[in-house]
C-alpha cells in the first residue's frame, strides 16, 4: 500500500463487525490488522476510560449499547444527562428526565364496621388496618396481601346426660334428655311466661292472708271472756292466769287470793322501831343528820374523825386536827401562843417575813450587828445565806423564797435594800430616804416601808417596783420604832415612838393614808402580821417588856391571847390566824420563837405521842 497520509484517505462511515484496522504491536515489534468487533468488548469503556462527551447520540447506533453489553455502574446520571435528580427522577423514552406519579389510589376509600356499630371507621389512603386475633378468632395473611379470618370457638353446650324434673315429694321423676320437649303449664297462683329468646319465667301469684301480730297488738282483754275461770286462775296446786285484782292496795296471795296488806307502809311510821337482833351493816354506812344517843359501850377497831378544826364547837365536841385531839368547852381559852423551835443566833432588832410554815429571819443585834438569815419550816430554824450588808432595826417583806429587807442601821443610818431568792441575797434599788427603826410590807416585786428614823423620827413613806423605790403618800404621824403589815396597796402601820409610845393606827390604800382603829396598848418596837382587814401585833414595851397580842378586823383593835415571853424588838410574820414571832429581848438578847393559832371555845386534850 503506497505511502498516504491518513487525512487522505476515504471515511468509513458504516463500518461492519468485519472490517478490519492497522494496529502497530509494541509488544512483538510488527504491525498488525485487528478486526472492529474485537476493537470494543463489552466492558471496554467504563466510567474511568470514558471521557465526557467523546460518545453522543449521532455517533452511537440505536442498539450499539444494550444492558447485556453495558457493565453495571459503567455509565451514571451525571454522565448521562445534567438535568436527572438521583434517587427520584427516571430517563423516559425521549430522552428526557421525570418524577413518576402514582395513579394507583384508594379513591375515597372504604368503611369498617360492626353490623350494629352506627359509628362506621372509614379507612382511607396510608391509614393502617389491623387485624388483631380474640378469644376463638384466628387471622391468617397470605403473601399477596389475603387476610383470613376465621372462628375456633367449639359449641359445648350440650345436655350431657340430660336433667332430671321431679316433685319434692315424687320418688318417680322424669328425666329429660336433649331432644325431649319440655312443657311449663300455669297452675294455681303460678303463671310462666316465655320470651322470645326462650326464657321461661315462672311466678307464684300467691298472696299470704294469714295475718302476723306484733308485740303489743294482742291483749287477753281481745279475747271473749273463758268458760271455766277456775280452770285459769292458779292455786297452791296449779299454775294458771292470775285473778282479777279486787281493789287498789290489796296483795295477791300465794293462795290465789286477793287481801289487804299487813303491817306498816313506811318505816316512818314507827315512830318507836326496834331490833330483834343485832344490826348488820354489811360494809354499808348509817348517815345523816341527827346523833346517836345511847347507853353502853362503843367498841370500834378504828375512830376516823374527819381532821379539820371546828369552826363553832359546842362543849362536848371531840375531834382531831393535825396530830391533836380537842374537846368542846363552854370555856374561852386565851393562851393561843405556843412554843416554836429557837432561833440558832440569839438577837434583837432582826427583820421577819413568810409564813408560820415557811417564815424567815435576818440581820438584828447579837451584841454586835448581824448579818445572819434563818429559815423556819414550822418546826426548825436553819441556816440560809447571809446579809451582804449586816444591820440591826431593819425591816423585812415578802416570802421565804423571795423576800426583801431595807433599812437599818450599820453604825449609821442605811439606805440598802437586798433580795433573797430562798438561798442568797442580792443587792435591789437602794431606798430614797436612808433610815433605821422602819416598818415593811408586801412583797419583792411590790414592797411597803414606812416611818423610822432619819435624825428625827420620819413619816416618809416609799413603794418598791422589785426594781427601785418611789415616793408614796407620807404617814399622818411621824414615828420611828412601828409595826408593819398587809401589802402595798393595803397596808397597815400601828404603834411606834412619836418621842413617847404611840397608840396610833394607819390604813394605807396605795396612795395615801388614813386614820383606823386605835391599838388598846400603845408600846413602840413591837411586830406585826397578817394584813389590813385581819392584822395582828404582839409584844414591844410600854415602858417595859409587853406580852400583849392584838388582832385588827379592818375597823378596831381585840385582845388576843398573851405572848408565853414578853419581849421588845421583836420581828413577826404570817397571818391572824397562823401568825410567828422571833428573837428580841428580854433585857438580854432571845431565841425564843411563838407561833400564834388562834381557836375558839376548845381545849386540847392530847396528842397520840403523849396521851392524856
Amino acid at each position: 500500500m503506497a505511502t498516504t497520509r491518513i487525512s487522505a484517505l476515504t471515511e468509513l462511515t458504516t463500518p461492519a463487525s468485519a472490517d478490519v484496522l492497522v494496529i502497530n504491536d509494541d509488544s512483538a515489534g510488527s504491525t498488525k490488522k485487528i478486526q472492529l468487533s474485537n476493537l470494543i468488548p463489552d466492558d471496554a469503556i467504563d466510567s474511568e476510560h470514558y471521557v465526557a462527551g467523546s460518545i453522543d447520540n449521532e455517533h452511537l447506533a440505536n442498539d450499539a449499547v444494550d444492558s447485556d453489553e453495558l457493565a453495571s455502574g459503567a455509565v451514571d446520571i451525571a454522565h448521562l444527562s445534567a438535568t436527572g435528580t438521583p434517587g427520584t427522577d427516571f430517563l423516559r423514552g425521549d430522552n428526557t428526565w421525570a418524577t413518576p406519579t402514582d395513579t394507583n389510589t384508594m379513591g375515597s376509600g372504604f368503611t369498617v364496621s360492626a353490623t350494629t356499630d352506627s359509628n362506621a371507621t372509614t379507612i382511607t389512603q396510608g391509614d393502617d388496618l389491623m387485624f388483631t386475633a380474640g378469644t376463638g378468632i384466628t387471622t391468617e395473611t397470605t403473601a399477596d396481601g389475603t387476610v383470613t379470618i376465621a372462628s375456633t370457638v367449639t359449641d359445648t353446650n350440650t345436655m350431657g346426660s340430660g336433667f332430671t324434673v321431679s316433685a319434692t315429694t315424687d320418688s318417680n321423676a322424669t328425666t329429660i334428655t336433649q331432644g325431649d320437649d319440655l312443657m311449663f303449664t300455669a297452675g294455681t297462683g303460678i303463671t310462666c311466661e316465655t320470651t322470645a329468646d326462650g326464657t321461661v319465667t315462672i311466678t307464684n301469684t300467691v298472696t299470704d292472708t294469714n295475718t302476723t301480730y306484733s308485740a303489743g297488738d294482742f291483749k287477753l282483754d281481745d279475747l271473749d271472756a273463758p268458760d271455766d275461770n277456775t280452770d285459769l286462775n292458779f292455786t297452791t296446786s296449779a299454775h294458771g292466769l292470775v285473778p282479777k285484782g279486787t281493789n287498789t292496795g290489796n296483795f295477791l296471795k300465794d293462795d290465789g287470793t286477793w287481801a289487804a296488806a299487813g303491817g306498816i307502809a313506811s318505816l316512818l311510821a314507827d315512830t318507836t322501831p326496834q331490833l330483834g337482833g343485832d344490826l348488820d351493816l354489811n360494809s354499808n354506812d348509817i348517815t345523816g343528820t341527827g346523833g346517836i344517843n345511847l347507853t353502853g359501850t362503843v367498841e370500834t377497831a378504828t375512830l376516823n374523825l374527819d381532821g379539820t378544826t371546828e369552826s363553832s364547837p359546842a362543849e362536848g365536841d371531840i375531834w382531831y386536827d393535825s396530830g391533836k385531839f380537842y374537846l368542846g368547852t363552854s370555856q374561852s381559852f386565851t393562851e393561843v401562843w405556843s412554843s416554836g423551835g429557837n432561833l440558832g443566833t440569839a438577837r434583837s432588832g432582826p427583820a421577819g417575813a413568810g409564813t408560820q410554815s415557811a417564815g424567815l429571819c435576818m440581820g438584828g443585834d447579837t451584841g454586835s450587828v448581824s448579818n445572819v438569815t434563818e429559815e423556819y419550816d414550822g418546826t426548825s430554824w436553819s441556816a440560809g445565806g447571809n446579809l451582804a450588808t449586816a444591820r440591826q432595826e431593819l425591816a423585812g417583806a415578802g416570802t421565804q423564797s423571795a423576800g426583801l429587807c431595807m433599812g437599818g442601821e450599820t453604825g449609821s443610818v442605811s439606805n440598802v435594800t437586798e433580795e433573797y431568792d430562798g438561798t442568797s441575797w442580792s443587792a435591789g434599788g437602794n431606798l430614797g430616804t436612808a433610815r433605821k427603826q422602819l416598818a415593811g410590807a408586801g412583797t419583792q416585786s411590790a414592797g411597803l416601808c414606812m416611818g423610822g428614823d432619819t435624825g428625827p423620827v420620819s413619816n416618809v413613806t416609799e413603794e418598791y417596783d422589785g426594781t427601785s423605790w418611789s415616793a408614796g403618800g407620807n404617814l399622818a404621824t411621824a414615828r420611828k420604832q412601828l409595826a408593819g403589815a398587809g401589802t402595798q396597796s393595803a397596808g397597815l402601820c400601828m404603834g411606834g415612838d412619836t418621842g413617847s409610845v404611840s397608840n396610833v393606827t394607819e390604813e394605807y390604800d396605795g396612795t395615801s393614808w388614813s386614820a383606823g382603829g386605835n391599838l388598846a396598848t400603845a408600846r413602840k418596837r413591837l411586830a406585826g402580821a397578817g394584813t389590813q382587814s385581819a392584822g395582828l401585833c404582839m409584844g414591844g414595851t410600854t415602858g417595859s417588856v409587853s406580852n400583849v397580842t392584838e388582832e385588827y378586823d379592818g375597823t378596831s383593835w381585840s385582845s388576843g391571847g398573851n405572848l408565853a415571853t414578853a419581849r421588845s424588838w421583836i420581828a413577826g410574820a404570817g397571818t391572824q390566824s397562823a401568825g410567828l414571832c422571833m428573837g428580841g429581848t428580854t433585857g438580854s438578847v432571845s431565841n425564843v420563837t411563838e407561833e400564834y393559832n388562834p381557836v375558839g371555845s376548845y381545849e386540847e386534850l392530847f396528842t397520840p405521842s403523849t396521851g392524856l
